[in-house]
């Protein structure tokens, strides 16, 4: 059973991609563009020639004529005589504010409902005018839903990163030297246990500006799929999905996951019960120029009784870079 991402979210996806793709650009009969120079995102203290492409604000700009500090889209002023949109798309900036500046196709929300701006303005609260346009109504509030079922307890996670050395302490007053105790005996050899396996994947670094990559591992009878795209400072994607073998056969799941958006971000903790399933996946979208990671712990459990737990670390950073770590055991 696959989640799905919010309807908002595959709109912000699109309008990102769409800023990063490649200009297109048409051919008539008089006249034909023969320079076509991608700049990558628009930056105030650049000088920009005609027909320089750039990225802003969700959407993908061509220089009409050499310009400096002029933002592509703006009314106030109005900058249209220096760009022309080639892919239009939206810029989600959350809560509307009273101080920021806005542009045209900014996405803000205010009072549960979502406005997009017509107009460049600034301390103008979003409403039915020239300047705001309604972009998404606010829903009537649905019916509680039942309580869902206690999860099982987590096993403990990963061990977290080392911290950093602290200052040496003033050193104590020497004790006295101790009594020798007496030698232990040697206690028995444990059964050997089964063994975990561990993957550890990592594709993109901040020197890049555009990750594209997908990979496949089979591990204990189980495939594990997963695939990373990311546009520095833009759109970045994960998507890692679990099978139970080539066939796809149904399999059970129990666990638990923890989402944390950014390193100083609060965990979002969400149990995972899944019977008859014939395939689970996580799924990162983070808004751009942040970090989002997903932690889980899984039991699941094939057809014919046998158990793995499976705990894994996924992250996705504005850096441009999709890293992810699993822990397999086969349980008895």
């Amino acid at each position: 059973m696959r989640s799905e991402l919010p309807r908002c979210a595959v709109v912000v996806l699109w309008a990102f991609a769409a800023a990063a793709m490649p200009p297109v650009h048409a051919q008539n009969a008089t006249a034909s563009v023969t320079r076509d120079v991608n700049r990558g995102a628009w930056r105030a203290n650049v000088a920009y020639l005609k027909d320089d492409v750039v990225a802003a604000r969700g959407s993908s700009w061509r220089a009409l004529q050499d310009n400096k500090g002029r933002l592509p889209g703006s009314t106030d002023p109005n900058n249209a005589i220096y760009w022309e949109v080639q892919a239009q798309g939206f810029n989600p900036l959350g809560a509307w504010k009273a101080n920021p500046t806005y542009q045209p196709n900014d996405i803000v929300t205010f009072q549960g409902q979502s406005w997009r701006a017509k107009l460049t303005n600034r301390g103008q609260q979003p409403a039915a005018n020239a300047t705001w346009d309604l972009f998404s109504i606010k829903g009537a509030t649905g019916d509680t839903g039942p309580q869902g079922l206690q999860g099982l307890q987590g096993a403990q996670g990963l061990q977290g990163a080392q911290g950093l050395q602290g200052p040496q302490g003033i050193q104590g007053v020497q004790g006295q030297q101790g009594l020798q105790g007496p030698t232990g005996d040697t206690g028995p050899t444990g059964p050997q246990g089964p063994g975990a396996q561990y993957y550890a994947y990592a594709k993109g670094t901040a020197a890049d500006f555009q990750v594209s990559d997908s990979n496949t591992v089979n591990i204990n009878g189980y495939r594990h799929s997963f695939s990373c795209f990311a546009i520095q400072n833009s759109v970045q994607f994960f998507n890692y999905d679990l099978y139970f073998g080539d066939s796809g056969a149904p399999f059970n799941v129990t666990g638990f996951t923890q989402t944390q958006t950014n390193d100083t971000g609060a965990a979002t903790f969400a149990p995972v019960t899944l019977s008859n399933a014939t395939s689970y996946d996580i799924t990162l979208v983070p808004s751009p120029g942040t970090r989002q990671r997903v932690y889980s712990t899984l039991i699941v459990t094939d057809s014919t009784g046998g158990k793995q737990q499976i705990i894994s670390r996924i992250s996705v950073n504005a850096e441009n870079s999709c890293m992810m770590e699993l822990a397999i055991t086969p349980l008895q």
